[in-house]
């Protein structure tokens, strides 16, 4: 069999067992482990943190990303009110929160979102050291984006991977709920709009948090927000 067709069917079975119909749900996905300049300031640290899933889920560090995933859940919920939600993110501890405590949104209201609760944490798909994974441990990475990608609606932080599962879906109906430094971006806004935007301003959009600590040189930004 396939790997293509083996990942078709691990997608549909997940579908069938979480009860979402394609074009029926709402995606919201949160990078956890990047960026994160309030935790460590050195670029090989940060690195560490995204690259190899060394951001623990506790102490300080819980606390903050709770109120990352509290605002993207946010987004996601506006977008559509009405719709299940399928909750995405790089980090194992994240995910599991958010399927089994619930996320409160503004006005109080509980949103329980449904998601794939992995067993270790989603393997980096920019990892260079390949010949110590197999092809599978890559599935839950690649499930995450195709069922992104059967959402009616998109809630994505910045990087590139939660604005291809938005792509993939159309980006007919998105939002985007971190700013380029990493800070929350509450909903509504206008982030999630196709707009053209002057690279001179770039540099004043890395200074909207105080105390960010970033090498402008290295830095990555979403191409369909800069042109």
């Amino acid at each position: 069999e396939k790997k293509e067709e083996l990942l078709a069917k691990h997608v549909n079975a997940t579908m069938t067992k979480l009860g979402l119909v394609e074009n029926e749900y709402v995606s919201t996905h949160v990078r956890i482990r990047y960026p994160v300049p309030r935790f460590a300031s050195k670029r090989k640290e940060r690195v560490a943190m995204d690259q190899n899933g060394v951001l623990l889920f506790e102490g300080e560090h819980k606390g903050y990303l709770i109120g990352l995933m509290q605002n993207a859940v946010n987004c996601g919920h506006l977008l559509a009110p009405d719709l299940p939600m399928y909750f995405a993110s790089d980090h194992l501890d994240a995910t599991k929160y958010a399927v089994s405590t619930g996320i409160t949104v503004d006005g109080g209201k509980v949103i329980q979102p449904v998601g794939l609760e992995h067993d270790k944490m989603p393997v980096h798909v920019g990892v260079r050291e390949f010949q110590n994974f197999h092809m599978d441990d890559f599935f839950p990475v690649f499930e995450d984006l195709l069922i992104m990608g059967g959402s009616r609606c998109v809630s994505h932080g910045i990087g590139s991977f939660g604005s291809f599962g938005a792509g993939l879906a159309g980006n007919r109906c998105r939002a985007v709920h971190r700013k380029f430094n990493g800070a929350p971006e509450p909903c509504p806004n206008t982030r999630g709009d196709r707009k053209k935007m002057k690279i001179a301003d770039f540099e004043r959009l890395l200074e909207e948090e105080p105390g960010g600590v970033w090498d402008r040189k290295k830095i990555h930004c979403n191409i369909s927000e800069v042109i």
